[in-house]
């Protein structure tokens, strides 16, 4: 994805977070430093978003969601709660990462183990059940996305496609 300064936001398989400046013709990578929590929180990002904040957002397989503000050159890290192990470190991987518009201040995520929202001041995380408590269905949410009328688009890896309608807060399959 491109920010509004007109630089490119890569996830590799791997490499970290590159960023590429096409007016400058340089090139960056972040990559996760294990005795920097400064650092972003894994190197395979599987998903990016850019908020109007211009923050970037990265998704990770395994080690959660990471956000970068470029004004001070740091990376926060979220842990979704349920992923906690032992030693404080998330196992989640989010595979997308879905703004809301009408509530700038969330971010949903959709992870192997369900749909959260975060909101993005408190650095707290909802779990969303989209099956009413029903723990035998899929919730690896493998990929959503948001349509203009604010309906949230969810495919899971076994049980298909699902519709979360945000404004009534009701899910259908």
């Amino acid at each position: 994805q491109c920010d509004k300064e007109g630089k490119l936001w890569i996830g590799t398989a791997g490499g970290g977070l590159n960023m590429l400046d096409l007016t400058n013709d340089f090139f960056v990578r972040y990559r996760r430093n294990p005795n920097d929590s400064n650092s972003i929180s894994g190197n395979v990002v599987r998903s990016i978003f850019i908020d109007n904040d211009n923050i970037i957002w990265a998704g990770t397989i395994s080690k959660g969601l990471s956000s970068y503000n470029k004004s001070t050159g740091k990376f926060t890290r979220y842990l979704v709660p349920v992923f906690k192990n032992e030693n404080n470190k998330s196992d989640a991987s989010i595979f997308s990462i879905i703004p809301v518009y009408s509530k700038s201040s969330e971010l949903w995520v959709s992870t192997g183990r369900g749909l959260y929202s975060l909101n993005k001041s408190t650095g707290n995380f909802i779990y969303n059940d989209i099956y009413n408590g029903n723990s035998s269905k899929d919730q690896n949410i493998v990929s959503a996305c948001m349509d203009r009328s604010g309906i949230l688009w969810l495919s899971t890896y076994f049980e298909g496609l699902h519709k979360y309608y945000l404004n009534m807060d009701k899910f259908t399959s």
